[in-house]
């Protein structure tokens, strides 16, 4: 009866279906093969669901368009290193900036004024060695401690500064610090003309220079007032206001040094690490001040720590880029990684067992390890299904062993030999990491570029093609889960299969690897009580080492390599 329907009908069905099932329906008859493998439609839905992105319908293009990026996207393999151009910056930069939207910010040295702009697609470049650096700058009247950007869904620029004492306070008066919260439009530098409130006045402390985390989702702007290596250790502050009302709709205290930074797992549930107690918490968004919570209401425990009382985290740094949305209605582009499926990335620094004498400072010091702990945001919000037993509105909550929920969603890795200095390290499902360099000059060696893909859809395609590679060849096929055999034999994934003429891809020395096995985590014993395993699989590629940077970060289609007072824009495709 199915295949009595006109093919206008079947077509909008098979629309409707999951990945797999339209692998299977491609099996039925050669009819239905031919109406999947000849539709647009279709077509331009398998790439899509292949590469994990959402369409993003505030875009003009057309669908044959749409279709023929997304393919040529699927064929190439990854870094371009043939394309490699530099940044000239004509101002001295601070540490504030951002790579998010296609835009590039950076703070210069007087803390006063912020400097973006957006940079140029693969398609618009020139045939210059540099990009010219043509932006927009907000300058502001007091240091800027730190921003935000929200620029695809709401073109919003959150900055936020820090005004010193008034003169004129007597002396019986404590002499506070203003916090303040400037909404600006990215597109015109303006303040923005939604916010009711373009300037907040968000709280004020007794001491400078407090560290912040900020996130934006919606109407939603979280924001985290946090000091380290402050004697008289002030309590951490957290804020949730609906920015375009200027209300403020939660404000709580925690203890020093528990928060640093936050992820939202749906838009209306955050979480945040406490580095205190070595969790992972869940919080839910009030809709109003009158319904916000005094604790959060799920907890992820994550490995427990060798019992010294000198073992602990000192720092959790993290992202999730892209951030949960309700639209792209900013965006330009025809579609993004999904949010829903993007890597966070988790930049854990732990106190050591382990202590070491240093040349000429008499006491020993205590070494600290870094990890990157990677797991999908959706894999997070996920947990809420899989343990809603252990989720409490009322009472505190109790942790869910990290065994329980980690081991099998979650990849550790060591980080002590990679440059942490940036968390803008990922993108979509991808990573990007480059070994920490102890020198620069005429003796510095070349590095490698090495980018991690998490997309699970990618993994089993190449673990399929390697499997039947090595059926060809009479070696033994690896284990693991793999994707069905039809999703690289149809015409839709022969595209992915083949590099053909593509003349995107120029570093043939790249290679992709799977990491497929439980690893353990090496930690040599000095931080974590057990074994630490996780079993997330990802693709490791890199590049022949020809890079000399200080650190890099990424976003949807560029990696940022620093290299000391300059930058150096390397592209990739997917």
């Amino acid at each position: 009866m199915l295949l009595h329907l006109p093919p206008e009908i079947l077509t909008l069905v098979i629309l409707l279906l999951p990945l797999k099932s339209i692998v299977v329906c491609k099996q039925v008859n050669h009819y239905i093969c031919s109406l999947i493998s000849d539709s647009v439609e279709i077509r331009y839905l398998v790439q899509l669901l292949l590469l994990e992105l959402v369409e993003n319908p505030h875009c003009s293009l057309s669908i044959h368009e749409r279709l023929s990026i997304l393919e040529k996207r699927n064929r190439s393999k990854g870094i371009d290193a043939r394309l490699r151009k530099r940044i000239r910056i004509p101002f001295q930069k601070s540490g504030i900036y951002d790579l998010t939207g296609g835009i590039y910010l950076l703070g210069d040295a007087t803390r006063t004024s912020l400097h973006y702009m957006h940079l140029p697609d693969k398609v618009d470049l020139s045939n210059d060695e540099e990009i010219e650096w043509r932006g927009k700058e907000v300058r502001m009247e007091h240091t800027i401690i730190d921003m935000g950007l929200n620029v695809y869904e709401n073109d919003l620029l959150a900055v936020i500064t820090i005004q010193p004492p008034d003169r004129e306070q007597t002396a019986l008066q404590r002499n506070l610090f203003d916090i303040r919260l400037h909404l600006y439009k990215v597109s015109t530098a303006l303040p923005h003309p939604e916010a009711q409130r373009p300037v907040i006045s968000v709280t004020q402390v007794e001491w400078d220079r407090p560290a912040l985390g900020i996130e934006i989702v919606g109407n939603n702007l979280v924001l985290i007032l946090a000091y380290s290596d402050n004697n008289h250790k002030p309590d951490d502050r957290m804020f949730i206001y609906d920015w375009k009302s200027g209300v403020l709709k939660m404000s709580f205290r925690a203890p020093y040094q528990t928060y640093s930074g936050l992820i939202f797992v749906t838009q209306d549930v955050f979480m945040t690490p406490n580095s205190n107690n070595a969790t992972f918490e869940y919080w839910r968004v009030p809709k109003e001040q009158s319904d916000a919570p005094t604790r959060p209401f799920f907890i992820l425990a994550l490995p427990e720590l060798c019992p010294e009382d000198n073992v602990g985290i000192d720092t959790i740094e993290c992202r999730a880029e892209p951030n949960p949305t309700s639209s792209f209605r900013h965006s330009p582009k025809p579609f993004h990684p999904d949010p829903y499926h993007a890597i966070a990335i988790f930049n854990i620094s732990i106190r050591s067992r382990e202590f070491r004498i240093i040349h000429n400072i008499p006491h020993p010091i205590q070494l600290a390890r870094q990890f990157f702990l990677f797991v999908h945001r959706s894999s997070l919000a996920e947990c809420l299904d899989r343990f809603d037993n252990y989720i409490s509105y009322h009472d505190d909550p109790s942790p869910v062993p990290y065994d329980d929920w980690g081991q099998d969603i979650c990849r550790w890795i060591p980080a002590d030999g990679y440059s942490s200095q940036w968390i803008t390290k990922t993108s979509g499902q991808k990573c990007v990491l480059f070994p920490e360099m102890g020198h620069f000059g005429l003796n510095a060696s070349s590095e490698s570029i090495t980018m991690l893909d998490f997309n699970q859809t990618e993994v089993a395609r190449v673990l399929a093609v390697q499997e039947h590679s090595n059926s060809s060849t009479g070696i033994d096929e690896p284990q693991g889960q793999r994707m069905d055999d039809d999703l690289i034999q149809g015409s839709e994934a022969a595209e992915i299969e083949d590099g053909g003429d593509d003349e995107d891809w120029v570093d043939e020395s790249d290679e992709e690897i799977i990491i497929n096995e439980g690893q353990k985590l090496d930690d040599y014993g000095q931080c974590f009580l057990n074994d630490v395993y996780g079993q997330l699989r990802f693709k490791k590629c890199e590049t022949a080492p020809s890079f000399i940077y200080s650190g890099v970060m990424m976003d949807e289609q560029r990696v940022i390599g620093t290299q000391g007072s300059g930058r150096e824009v390397v592209y990739y495709e997917g």
